[in-house]
């Protein structure tokens, strides 16, 4: 029961804005199918992890070393598959053949997380160890940065993808994806650096404030765009001359004849 009050008092805030996230993306998944589905996807392995988390430090103290293991184990598999996650929702993976080896890291980091399990092996990624006290202690491997290579790795690509967007001008986007890299980031380093005593947990939350963030701004994205043709409205066509009043030499114009025709007798789509 201390452990059950303990996680909603250190998780109140990933819990509100996953209730939140849920809410809405059931709400809304008949018109953004794609979108919801990602967000519920990120918003149940986040929950999954800090709830992992907990059970981590439960399993510690009652010496259960092979509990203890599988819930380490998802913890180190699943972060990096929440970037990769969040990278789709932006649309950001690459294309074609490489969308297959964009995926790899996070097979590779599956495989080397499993030797946990292997006796003789797990002392190469983790293991756990009866520590004298009716409870077990942590023992790291070499190999157990891999998840953390791997999450940077990823990080490093979205940077990449911000970058571009900033080269074709897409700023809201770019800024958005800086962001959320920024967010991600401080809250590893302020667990890693200044969480001595254990007790500040803010990566799982951080990642919803992400997700949050980035719904956010795919919804006033939309509100920019026509919903019939995609293409930009006439609200940002006058936030656009004001924004270019002083660049902008020229505007065409054009018109098509017989649309009037095509819509009233083939419908908008044709």
């Amino acid at each position: 029961m201390n452990y059950f009050k303990n996680y909603i008092v250190t998780n109140i805030f990933l819990l509100v804005i996953s209730a939140i996230m849920i809410f809405i993306s059931v709400f809304n998944f008949k018109q953004h199918k794609r979108t919801s589905k990602y967000i519920l996807v990120i918003t149940g392995i986040t929950i999954l992890l800090s709830i992992a988390e907990t059970l981590e430090e439960y399993f510690k103290s009652i010496a259960a070393a092979e509990a203890t293991t599988f819930v380490a184990f998802l913890q180190y598999i699943l972060r990096p598959v929440c970037i990769v996650l969040f990278i789709f929702l932006s649309k950001g993976q690459p294309k074609g053949k490489f969308s297959i080896l964009f995926l790899a890291p996070l097979i590779v980091n599956f495989v080397i997380f499993l030797l946990a399990f292997i006796p003789g092996a797990r002392e190469y990624v983790f293991m756990f160890i009866d520590n004298g006290a009716g409870g077990i202690k942590f023992i790291g491997g070499p190999l157990r940065f891999v998840s953390h290579l791997i999450g940077i790795l990823y990080l490093a690509y979205f940077l990449y993808v911000s970058v571009i967007s900033l080269k074709l001008k897409h700023i809201s986007n770019a800024v958005t994806i800086l962001f959320c890299i920024l967010m991600i980031v401080s809250c590893v380093l302020i667990e890693t650096f200044f969480n001595d005593n254990g007790d500040i947990h803010l990566l799982y939350t951080g990642i919803m404030i992400c997700v949050m963030s980035y719904y956010l701004f795919l919804f006033i994205e939309k509100g920019k765009h026509d919903a019939l043709t995609g293409l930009f409205n006439r609200s940002t066509y006058y936030q656009d001359l004001l924004r270019m009043e002083v660049s902008a030499t020229a505007v065409i114009q054009l018109d098509m004849n017989g649309l009037k025709y095509l819509n009233d007798n083939f419908g908008h789509a044709a």
